[in-house]
């Protein structure tokens, strides 16, 4: 139960923190540099930070499995792994999304499944791997569909939502910090229940006495 309460704290903080910092930076900077013929283009202080949020994320969600487990170099180790994890994935996905036209439920099972593999390979076990991928795919995916199906961004990422209109708006804002919200604790329960289930096993195998 503290693996599952664990993830779901870390990333749903993560993917809350990651989402209002992008729609409050665009809702900040936006008035500074109006849209328009002529105009100039915002500089990379303003259109690059939205891109790394996600990092953050990850990060966030990965200390808290890691805190989970105990140990400060596991917390580093899950936190580094997590940030890359899933802010790479977005970065790739959204390529592939921009290619080959993939649905956002999509783009969540991959950011899932690639981030939940990187979670899993810091412990160096095939089992972990397997298990947190598939557990992070189906958390996000879920999470995904979810969003999907209330016509909401399963991450207020660039191109996945019109910040300006959020930060306008403090009731719709609130809506998607609870379904940002929403999306982490699932991902990150499931991650946690995974790798909560494999140390538990594993305690259990290792206290069973042997008979010679």
């Amino acid at each position: 139960m503290r693996f599952v309460v664990f993830g779901a704290v870390g990333f749903g903080i993560g993917w809350v923190v990651a989402g209002l910092f992008n729609t409050a930076l665009v809702g900040i900077t936006e008035p500074m540099f109006p849209p328009g013929r002529g105009a100039e283009p915002p500089p990379g202080w303003v259109t690059w930070p939205p891109y790394f949020t996600y990092f953050l994320a990850g990060a966030c969600g990965g200390a808290g499995i890691g805190l989970a487990i105990g140990g400060w170099k596991r917390v580093v180790a899950l936190a580094i792994a997590g940030g890359v994890g899933f802010g790479v994935s977005f970065f790739l996905l959204f390529v592939v999304a921009f290619l080959f036209g993939l649905p956002e439920v999509g783009i969540a099972m991959g950011v899932g499944l690639f981030g939940g593999v990187l979670l899993g390979l810091t412990f160096g076990d095939w089992k972990r791997v397997v298990f947190l991928g598939l557990a992070g795919l189906l958390g996000f995916g879920i999470g995904g569909a979810i969003t999907g199906a209330l016509r909401m961004p399963f991450a207020l990422f660039p191109f996945f939502a019109e910040f300006v209109e959020l930060w306008q708006s403090p009731l719709l804002l609130l809506q998607h910090a609870l379904v940002q919200a929403m999306v982490g604790l699932i991902g990150g329960a499931l991650l946690g229940a995974a790798l909560g289930y494999l140390e538990m096993r594993g305690l259990a195998q290792e206290q069973r006495p042997r008979v010679r």
